[in-house]
């Protein structure tokens, strides 16, 4: 009996870690929106993976607001500069399915070595759009599983296997 109440509190515990995880996952955002087309300096707080959403729908930023169309902008460009000027490349999704907690469709991403002012150059439409950049969560959702598995076979493996041995 106290071998099965051992792994089923480390289960629970384990358990409980993991959505507590997910729970901070969905609150965790570094977006920071910006207005299509024109000349725009964001800055970013993390180095690492970073993806571009449109925001199609209603939207209030800088006091305005938006509400733009679900159809991406095809004719738009959109172009982006680190610190020192030198061009960041970002890579367009051709299948724009992927949607954030907000609705938000992922239309790209890109990468910078270091935290710091990016600038974002776009052209090519003439309706001002409403588009963030933030951190990419793939690198968080391999954390999270990573330290729940490793959470596993401490809190249960370990102590079962030290129980049946002795």
């Amino acid at each position: 009996m106290k071998k099965l109440l051992i792994g089923c509190g480390g289960v629970g515990l384990c358990f409980l870690f993991f959505i507590i995880s997910i729970i901070c996952l969905m609150f965790y955002s570094e977006s920071k929106e910006f207005i299509v087309p024109g000349h725009r300096e964001i800055t970013l707080d993390h180095s690492g993976e970073h993806e571009i959403f449109y925001n199609f729908h209603s939207s209030e930023f800088e006091g305005h607001a938006y509400h733009t169309p679900q159809d991406f902008p095809d004719k738009l460009q959109i172009k982006l500069f680190d610190q020192a000027g030198k061009p960041i490349v970002w890579h367009r999704i051709k299948t724009l399915n992927f949607k954030d907690s907000s609705g938000n469709i992922k239309v790209g991403n890109f990468s910078v070595d270091k935290p710091g002012k990016v600038t974002i150059e776009s052209s090519g439409i003439e309706e001002k759009r409403l588009f963030s950049i933030s951190k990419s969560i793939d690198n968080w959702i391999s954390i999270i599983v990573w330290t729940f598995a490793g959470m596993v076979f401490v809190v249960v493996f370990i102590p079962t296997f030290f129980t049946l041995r002795s």
